[in-house]
């Protein structure tokens, strides 16, 4: 039996539905409305876009296409290309990440390689050799000492870096942890998102295998083997396809209570958990925490989530094959509304902190 759709234009009044030139709103009639929809800005591009991501402080897009980045300044409204090779070769880029200072900018690619970028100079600072696989996501610690990159290789890799940046390329490859599953050997265990929790301690990947990895940063070295750059706390079952999506989402749980983390998935829903925490925790905790809620309503693969906080409302977007992205509430698992404009497959979400967009 499946679930009534709240969201469902063929039951929706007229009065829920908010049309634009070339897009779609659909707010759920059994909610009160959250916040209005209106189309803020265009980015029109030749190639496809394979990720997005604001500046902390949305002053700021970068934009992952095939063979380049473009660096939109937002505040002078200037753009930049930054071109990742000169040959023809096909090169996407799966990732891209801002420092938390927005002085540097981290693309992933296709090629393997993760790359710098000083947005100061507009020039090439660091090229970072290792992964074995395509390079699929990105993320810095809120510190910036940390960049967290997820392959197709089955490792996640933490990258150093001091408070400039300025290390050199070599002492950084050097010291880069590899966090891996020492006993997962199928070529399933390939991973398409990573997110590091606020406080710097844990590390979330999703995989190709449906199950989520958490490892903690902060482990003593004598709970680590000689395969491991970080102790594998947890594995999360509960989806039934690939995870293409993980996101923490702070303030959320209760003090005590671990991390709060939403995933997405190729099984068409989003899920809400709980994780952790690990004190006293021995080995491997395999399919023990909980997952919350689980949110459905998309009719195709979830390929990315984006969290929204606006005081004490907690909100997740997701972008799916569909063609839609959906707002959710968090506690409640409501879909609030969704929105229709690309033609195409929706890959990549993300909010600016400062200011009220997705892109």
């Amino acid at each position: 039996m499946s679930l009534q759709d709240d969201l469902d234009p063929a039951s929706v009044g007229p009065e829920f539905i908010k049309e634009g030139v070339d897009w779609l709103a659909i707010f759920n009639p059994k909610v009160p409305r959250p916040m209005d929809v209106t189309l803020a800005r265009k980015f029109v591009h030749q190639k496809v876009v394979c990720s997005v991501r604001f500046s902390a402080d949305a002053s700021a897009l970068a934009v992952g296409l095939d063979g380049m980045l473009i660096y939109y300044d937002l505040k002078e409204e200037q753009n930049y290309r930054f071109e990742l090779s000169e040959n023809d070769q096909r090169n996407y880029v799966r990732g891209v990440a801002f420092s938390p200072d927005g002085k540097y900018l981290a693309s992933g690619s296709e090629d393997r390689l993760v790359r710098i970028w000083d947005l100061a100079t507009k020039s090439l600072l660091h090229t970072l050799h290792g992964h074995r696989g395509q390079v699929y996501d990105l993320a810095y610690s809120q510190d910036g000492q940390l960049l967290l990159s997820a392959c197709g290789d089955r490792t996640i890799r933490a990258w150093p870096f001091s408070i400039t940046a300025t290390d050199a390329t070599d002492a950084i490859e050097s010291a880069a942890r590899v966090l891996t599953d020492a006993h997962a050997t199928s070529s399933d265990v390939a991973f398409t998102s990573v997110a590091i929790c606020e406080s710097g301690q844990y590390v979330v990947g999703g995989s190709l295998d449906g199950v989520i990895r958490v490892w903690d940063l902060l482990a003593m070295p004598e709970d680590l083997d000689e395969l491991q750059g970080a102790k594998l706390v947890a594995r999360l079952h509960g989806h039934t396809k690939s995870v293409y999506s993980v996101k923490f989402v702070s303030g959320l749980s209760a003090a005590g209570r671990g991390e709060a983390l939403v995933s997405g998935s190729l099984d068409k829903t989003l899920k809400r958990w709980e994780v952790g925490p690990f004190t006293g925790s021995n080995g491997v905790r395999d399919g023990e925490e909980v997952c919350v809620k689980t949110l459905e309503g998309h009719k195709d693969y979830v390929l990315a989530t984006s969290a929204i906080q606006e005081g004490l409302h907690f909100r997740v977007a997701s972008a799916s094959r569909d063609g839609q992205v959906r707002v959710w509430d968090l506690k409640s698992g409501k879909a609030l509304f969704l929105i229709q404009g690309h033609k195409n497959t929706g890959m990549h979400l993300r909010k600016s902190m400062t200011k009220k967009g997705l892109m």
